[in-house]
């Protein structure tokens, strides 16, 4: 039983990622295969492992009390959230590109009404010195286990600049830039993918945050 709900999990990561043309995957975290456990009160989380490939992926927040669950995600059973937010709070995801280009970061966002609205994904190649992809908005939509969202609203896409190729670690951080309307908001990510994915052009057309990777980029 254990294996058929694995395979079932494997098969709805490969689902996803067939939204995505050219779709060679470094790691993909869709929380199905790899569900992290709840964890109450604690400002840290993870490593996880993804569901397909190699990486890592775990969470920080400033306040011990942040509780990390996993509710229902995008068209799936399991998403990766966390409470209790301030400015700064992050999740992480830490990969290798040794031996490749031109990669890219794709990944689902939502939050709840009083989750913090305002993010940036970062980059960094040491773990300490971050670099902005660029910054976005994260609207409160409600998720179903059974239906993607069809507006593509909560899909992101990055692409990683050159200085993110060819790297034996890469770390990338989705960093909350505003405060939340309370400290039980909440928000959550699913289908977290790094690789040669690239957006079918009818997908692109849909997603709020097109090419948003080309902004200016700034250190922190």
């Amino acid at each position: 039983m254990q294996i058929r709900k694995q395979v079932v999990a494997v098969a709805l990561t490969l689902c996803v990622l067939s939204a995505w043309s050219n779709a060679a995957v470094i790691a993909s975290w869709g929380f199905e295969v790899v569900t992290p456990a709840d964890a109450p009160n604690v400002a840290t989380n993870g490593p996880h492992n993804p569901d397909v490939g190699v990486g890592l992926a775990s969470g920080t927040h400033a306040s011990a009390a942040t509780d990390w669950t996993t509710p229902v995600g995008n068209g799936s059973a399991n998403s990766y959230s966390s409470n209790e937010y301030a400015i700064g709070d992050f999740y992480q995801f830490q990969v290798a590109t040794t031996g490749l280009t031109g990669q890219n970061l794709v990944f689902e966002q939502t939050r709840s009404a009083t989750g913090p609205a305002s993010w940036e994904a970062f980059f960094s190649t040491n773990g300490t010195t971050f670099t902005s992809l660029g910054a976005y908005a994260v609207p409160p939509t409600s998720w179903s286990s059974v239906t993607p969202d069809a507006t593509f609203g909560t899909t992101f896409f990055f692409p990683l600049p050159a200085a993110t190729d060819n790297q034996a670690t890469l770390f990338l951080r989705l960093v909350a830039q505003s405060a939340p309307g309370g400290t039980a908001g909440t928000s959550r990510v699913d289908n977290v993918t790094v690789g040669d994915v690239v957006p079918e052009p009818a997908s692109m057309a849909l997603i709020g945050l097109a090419a948003v990777g080309l902004l200016g980029r700034r250190r922190v």
